[in-house]
């Protein structure tokens, strides 16, 4: 079954200092309702087809794909999309970015360029999440994951009672006691995009968050505000070419065919269509 849905207008602006250590990204999004109302019904088919029928306190909803695919802005929209969807019931965002290790253990351990692949997820804590969210438990505290900062920060996220869970993110196949992290969710989406697409948008973020550390000096992107255009991007590419990439076709791709539903993006997260894998 094919959710034939036609193409958004997205338009993006981007305004690049001579420097190039600063980025001013703006997203002017034309028919946002008729983006909406797509992720409307095909969130209604979710919740009629699969926690209506099965719903077991909390129902997981897993979101994966590359990095950058935009899992964290569709989890926003998905948060939203259900809280008004199902009234009184606490839909919870999660990332599994939170169940990174540290850069300070990552560093220790010398697989710092590995961040992302399973080896720099806290697998342990990761099934222990699962364990305590399907026994009931009501308040879990998790840590928390900064882009920003690109590390674990000192604070703890708790969890509250969730109804839903939307966890997003990478690691989703992640293998911890013979038991990998898909096997937990209840419904698992995938992103596909073309990697060229995803790239750009990568590229984007990068420079957003160079952007958004103007006035933070203990930001991990600080330090590249400084730097020209040509100088940045060869840190993109080295993380692009020798560390995403490289996961995505090793870790990543794979989920496309444990996944329930995989939506399909063009050039500007432009939805083609979503592919139901449940038929």
């Amino acid at each position: 079954m094919h959710f034939i849905i036609c193409p958004l207008k997205i338009i993006y602006i981007i305004i690049y200092t001579h420097e190039g250590a600063k980025i001013l990204n703006n997203y002017i999004i034309g028919d946002y309702k008729q983006q909406k109302e797509i992720y409307k019904d095909f969130l209604k088919n979710i919740v009629d087809k699969f926690i209506k029928k099965n719903y077991k306190k909390p129902f997981i909803i897993g979101l994966t794909g590359s990095v950058a695919s935009g899992k964290t802005t569709l989890s926003y929209i998905f948060q939203e999309i259900l809280k008004n969807m199902l009234p009184g019931k606490n839909i919870c965002r999660v990332s599994t970015d939170n169940f990174l290790k540290s850069n300070e253990e990552l560093i220790r351990e010398n697989i710092l360029n590995r961040k992302g692949f399973p080896e720099s997820y806290k697998n342990e804590l990761f099934c222990q999440f699962f364990m305590l969210i399907k026994s009931g438990i009501k308040f879990i505290s998790i840590p928390v994951y900064s882009h920003l900062y690109y590390d674990i920060i000192q604070e703890n996220y708790i969890i509250r009672d969730p109804d839903i869970i939307i966890l997003e993110g990478l690691g989703f196949g992640n293998n911890f006691n013979k038991c990998h992290v898909y096997e937990h969710v209840d419904v698992l989406i995938f992103i596909k995009a073309r990697m060229n697409y995803v790239r750009s948008w990568y590229i984007s973020r990068f420079y957003n968050l160079i952007y958004e550390s103007n006035n933070d000096p203990k930001s991990f992107y600080y330090k590249f505000r400084s730097m020209n255009d040509d100088e940045i991007m060869k840190i993109i590419n080295y993380a692009w070419y020798k560390i995403n990439l490289p996961n995505y076709y090793k870790n990543i791709v794979r989920l496309q065919k444990k996944s329930n539903f995989i939506i399909v993006k063009t050039a500007n997260h432009v939805v083609l269509n979503i592919i139901d894998n449940n038929q």
